[in-house]
């Protein structure tokens, strides 16, 4: 048994090295918030307490080797709710949210059949099947346990959103109005520099594509989209690299599509591409 300030201290000493002051502060502030079911403000009154924090060592050895607190949880916050998330899903982004915010206001307002590739926790169906009940959404991933975890956060959530297995390499689909994803765009060669926590923790499916083709999986939603039965896919939405807008755009103009927006994210980054048919 510990005071709260005496497990924030020991945190931060073990965290600090590995994520930084600012970083280690934000997970430590998630974590004790769910972990102990205490508010900021319950914390600041009752950090002289003495109480028992029963999962605060197994917690930490985990958050020592790294592993993102979303995983330890089995929880992450998106748009006004919290999702299950676990290895089969990506822990989901800021700049996710922004999408399917963006999304659900550039859609018109009337029911349209949405389809959601790569979703992982299921964040995007979801969120935008919350944010515009009148759209019809479905959820695809190539991973059994990713459309499980989706199916468990639709029925926790309430929320009517079908969510099935699919390989988008070897399949299509029809009868869609807006294909939206969220899909592996990361060349392989950038994994070397990024954080242990994404490269070993996170699914790599859902990452990393080759690096002599990044927009494998945008080339290949926008021609199944644009080739579908019996009519084109009307939006298409997708999340980025950084790093590729400008070819991006280019791949919205080989396939024709029309009013192509590039949208920047909270840190002014190329991160959204909205387009129509």
């Amino acid at each position: 048994m510990n005071t709260l300030n005496k497990y924030r201290q020991r945190a931060l000493l073990i965290l600090e090295p590995i994520h930084g002051p600012r970083e280690s502060k934000a997970i430590i502030e998630l974590w004790f918030e769910r972990r102990l079911q205490m508010s900021k403000l319950a914390q600041v009154l009752a950090a002289e307490n003495l109480m028992v924090f029963e999962s605060f060592e197994q917690d930490l050895s985990l958050l020592s080797e790294d592993v993102p607190i979303q995983y330890i949880l089995k929880e992450s916050f998106f748009i006004d709710f919290w999702l299950e998330v676990n290895p089969f899903t990506l822990v989901p982004r800021p700049e996710t949210e922004e999408l399917v915010r963006e999304l659900a206001l550039w859609l018109p307002n009337h029911p349209l059949t949405v389809l959601d590739i790569g979703t992982g926790s299921g964040c995007i169906a979801l969120g935008l099947k919350h944010l515009r009940n009148d759209l019809i959404c479905t959820g695809v991933d190539l991973q059994k346990g990713a459309v499980q975890t989706a199916q468990r956060n639709a029925k926790h959530l309430e929320l009517e959103v079908d969510f099935k297995v699919l390989d988008i390499l070897s399949s299509s689909f029809n009868n869609v109005d807006v294909v939206v994803s969220n899909p592996p765009y990361i060349p392989q060669l950038e994994s070397k520099v990024m954080k242990n926590h994404v490269v070993f923790s996170e699914p790599s499916v859902a990452l990393f594509v080759p690096d002599n083709d990044p927009l494998i999986f945008y080339r290949r939603l926008i021609e199944l989209g644009i080739n579908q039965e019996p009519l084109p896919a009307k939006y298409f939405a997708f999340e980025i690299h950084e790093d590729f807008g400008m070819e991006m755009l280019e791949l919205c103009r080989e396939y024709s599509l029309k009013d192509i927006i590039l949208k920047q994210d909270f840190q002014g980054k190329n991160r959204i591409i909205f387009a129509k048919v």
